[in-house]
Order: structure tokens, then C-alpha cells, then sequence
């Protein structure tokens, strides 16, 4: 019972619908992506890295005769420090401080509109131009670029993908224009679903069979979905997760995904052939928080996000409707017991467990292999290498060791059969994990464990290890 309280205490620290369209490589039904073919920093790396602190000059233009947007309320939306549901504010949640944008805001007067004032090369002249002449400022001082100013035109905002300008054509009413906009930027494509995949038993077929539509992915803002945090895999892309956090699945087991924003993997990338996407990406959200506001018991919270996914000269997903019986692409994850299965690759993924918060347990199958039962008995158990039998320390040992990825880690010392000190941790997307206990151990022979656990159901021992304390 003294155990199961440590571990406790230690834990609680630490519409369907659409237009039917074939699959196609970075095509995108977004008019406003304006695909600029920029190649990547490191060719055959799937990432583009956007890090660090950017400077962003926000020019609200007005044409001559035209209306005028509030410069004001674009500045609260986009680029005020101080303004919390800002795209400055999101964007530093959303990369966990990686990148960080620092802006400035001046008004100009444009000139006579042109015809194609929705049109991102024929707005950005003119503006570029009037910052040079009325600010004496110079626009390429600055690594981004918008530009606001009102158009009557089709198209309402646009983007350079990827790239460092965008437009606006009208008076958004809140940051998530600034967020779809500025995700094209980083690379970010529209998402297509796979939808009516077919079902056998807890089991979805995918992506073969499955019908390829424009739907909304509600975990991606660039996708329609809104209040929402870009996915994972996104973030991986753009170099805010590291590998720590991100690992590609090189073989069968098990594997916990920490929900987003915890400690823990943020999500794993499997590899696939049999044509179409080259990589499945997995990823669990948690309920209340300021961007992902899904509600507690809300399907998008009490299961797995499965989305296909090309990460190369753009990132785009193909996100796999988990519920496919349902007419509405608003509850996609996978909950437990349920599989995706891909033929075509080999790759089962089963979800074992699903905890609100805490996350969610893996067994997956590649190369053809069956996945590992969702039993406790199946799990491997966790190693300690950083001591060996027999070893003399200090007072306040660091313990460290492999175990299965994510998995939450308490190492416990005994003196005799009372626990005595814990410490706690979790593993990374590696399996790697380092503790140190909580406080010192006086001198004399001890008796370590390590638990391994992947949920509140699974969990595992290592072996005892005999040390002694000088």
C-alpha cells in the first residue's frame, strides 16, 4: 500500500463530408497556399526547423478609396505580448518556447487597388514599397512579412508556403486566420481524411480501401480546425519536438504516448511502403487547455489520433476517421481496444489504453507481426544499467536504464521490506530514462526496484538490485 501511494503521489508530480478527391503528393484545395517549391535546409531530413526569435514587421495597408481594417484589433490578433489568445501567444505554447516571434506594426497607404487585390505578389509590391518610401524601414531587415489591407476579392487571406509573407484581405475575427496562415508559412498543407474506411470487428482498414476527402481535421488549425495546436508531427517538422520526444517505431511492442504538453513522447512516426503517405503518426490530446479546448469525455481526448502523413518540401497529413459508422469527422481517434490495420505495409496499431491526461498505451506490429497482447504479463522488464549488483554509492544515487518508451519510472530503495526513498521519471521516445531519488540515504545495504508502468493497468518490475550506501 506505502508502494502504491508513492507511486500515486510520484505520478501526480510528474461531418463526414466533403468533396470525394484522389490522393495526390502536396496538393492542396487551399487557394491560399501559394506553393513556393522552397527545398528543405537538409535534403532527406523530414523536418524544416523554424527556431529561435523572429522578427515580424505587420504592415496594415489602405488603398486608395478603399475601407480600412482596425489596425488595433489585427495587432491584439496577431502580434501583442501581452495578448493571450494572440498568434505571438500560440505560437510560443505551441513550440514550447522554441520559437518566439517579436513584432512591429506601422500603417501605410497603399495606392490605387489593383484588380487582384486578394493576390499575395500584387499586394506584397506596392506594400514593400510604401515601407520603404513613408517608414524608411526595409522590409527584408525582417524575417516575416504581413501584410493587411481590405479586398473585396474571392480570396480572404493567403500565404507563402512555405515562406515569410502573408495577407490578409479582410478583418478576421480572431487569431485563428493569423494561426492557419502562419502554419502555411512553416510548411503546413491542408489535411485530407480518409474516410469510410472499412470495419471489421475494433479493427479500421486503411488507407487502401478508404475514400480520400476535404474534411476537418479538428486537432489542425491549418485544416480547419479551430482553438486548436498544430499536431505533433508538425511540430516535429518544424523542430520543436526533439528526439527525445519523437521516435521513429523500429519494431514491434509496446508504447505509451504521453499526452501532448506532458513529459513523455509526443508522438511516433512509423514508416510504411506500399504507396501512398510514407509515414503513420500517432498522437493523443488532453481536455481544457487554453488552445485544445475539447471537452473532458470529448472523443478527441479519449483516444488515439491516427493521421498518414509526407513530411518533406511541405508537411501534409491524411488523417484517418477512427470512427468511419459516423457522419461527422468530429470524433477520429481510435479509443482502446480498437486497431488500425494497413495491409499494404504491415502495420497493426493497437490501442491498449486510453487515460485522460496521462495518455495512452501502443502495441504495434510492423513488418507484418502480429502486435503483443495488451496484458501486463506481455511486458518486458525494465533495466537498470547505470549500477550492478554489489555497487558502493553515495548518499543520493542517480539511477538510470531502458525500459518501454514512455513508460512513467519510479525506482524505490528498501531497507530490509519497508520502502525507504523513491524518486520518479519517464522514460523518453527511446526508452531511456535517468531518476534520482528524492532525498538521501543513509549509510547501509539497500534493496532497489524499478516499475515500469505504461498505464494503471500495466505495469512491471525490474529485477532487485542489491547496492550499498557509504
Amino acid at each position: 500500500m506505502r508502494l502504491l501511494t508513492l507511486f500515486l503521489m510520484l505520478c501526480a508530480a510528474v461531418v463526414q463530408g466533403g468533396c470525394v478527391r484522389p490522393p495526390s503528393d502536396y496538393k492542396s484545395l487551399d487557394p491560399g497556399a501559394i506553393l513556393s517549391n522552397e527545398p528543405q535546409p537538409r535534403p532527406g531530413i523530414n523536418q524544416r526547423p523554424v527556431t529561435g526569435t523572429k522578427k515580424v514587421l505587420l504592415v496594415v495597408g489602405q488603398w486608395t478609396g478603399q475601407p480600412a481594417l482596425d489596425k488595433d484589433l489585427l495587432w491584439k490578433q496577431s502580434l501583442a505580448p501581452a495578448e493571450k489568445t494572440s498568434l505571438r501567444s500560440y505560437i510560443t505554447d505551441v513550440s514550447g518556447g522554441k520559437l518566439t516571434l517579436e513584432g512591429r506594426m506601422i500603417t501605410v497607404a497603399l495606392g490605387a487597388k489593383p484588380a487582384n487585390c486578394d493576390n499575395l505578389d500584387e499586394v506584397t509590391r506596392p506594400a514593400e514599397r510604401a515601407v520603404r518610401e513613408q517608414s524608411n524601414l526595409e522590409p527584408d531587415d525582417y524575417d516575416y512579412l504581413f501584410i493587411a489591407a481590405y479586398c473585396n476579392g474571392t480570396t480572404l487571406s493567403s500565404a507563402r508556403t512555405s515562406g515569410r509573407t502573408l495577407g490578409i484581405y479582410h478583418q478576421p475575427a480572431n487569431a485563428n486566420t493569423w494561426i492557419h496562415r502562419f502554419g502555411n508559412n512553416l510548411g503546413f498543407l491542408q489535411a485530407f481524411t480518409y474516410s469510410a474506411c472499412p470495419v471489421s470487428g475494433d479493427s479500421v482498414e486503411a488507407p487502401g480501401r478508404c475514400k480520400t476527402i476535404d474534411a476537418t481535421d479538428y486537432g489542425d488549425p491549418v485544416s480547419g480546425g479551430t482553438d486548436a495546436l498544430y499536431p505533433a508531427n508538425y511540430r516535429w517538422y518544424a523542430g520543436w519536438l526533439d528526439d527525445t520526444q519523437v521516435a521513429r517505431v523500429q519494431h514491434s511492442g509496446f508504447y505509451r504516448l504521453a499526452a501532448l504538453g506532458t513529459a513523455g513522447p509526443q508522438t511516433y512516426l512509423i514508416d510504411r511502403s506500399g504507396g501512398g503517405p510514407k509515414q503513420i503518426a500517432v498522437e493523443v490530446r488532453q481536455p481544457g487547455q487554453t488552445w485544445d479546448k475539447f471537452p473532458a469525455g470529448d472523443n478527441r481526448v479519449k483516444g488515439v489520433w491516427t493521421r498518414y502523413t509526407d513530411m518533406g518540401t511541405y508537411a501534409q497529413n491524411f488523417q484517418v476517421d477512427g470512427t468511419p459508422l459516423t457522419l461527422s469527422t468530429i470524433d477520429p481517434t481510435l479509443t482502446a481496444k480498437k486497431q488500425l490495420v494497413d495491409q499494404a505495409a504491415g502495420i497493426t496499431v493497437k490501442v491498449c489504453t486510453v487515460s485522460e491526461g496521462f495518455g495512452a498505451t501502443l502495441s504495434v506490429g510492423i513488418k507484418g507481426e502480429t502486435p503483443p497482447d495488451c496484458s501486463s504479463s506481455k511486458l518486458p522488464k525494465p533495466v537498470v544499467t547505470s549500477h550492478s549488483n554489489g555497487d558502493v554509492v553515495g548518499p543520493i544515487p542517480i539511477f538510470g536504464g531502458t525500459s518501454l518508451p514512455g513508460a512513467v519510472i519510479i525506482v524505490t530503495a528498501y531497507k530490509g521490506s519497508e520502502p525507504v526513498v523513491a524518486g520518479g521519471g519517464v522514460a523518453n521516445a527511446k526508452g531511456e530514462w535517468s531518476v534520482k531519488l528524492t532525498k538521501p540515504l543513509p549509510s547501509g545495504p539497500y534493496r532497489v526496484t524499478v516499475s515500469q508502468t505504461m498505464a494503471t493497468v500495466l505495469s512491471q518490475f525490474s529485477d532487485p538490485l542489491s547496492i550499498t550506501v557509504r
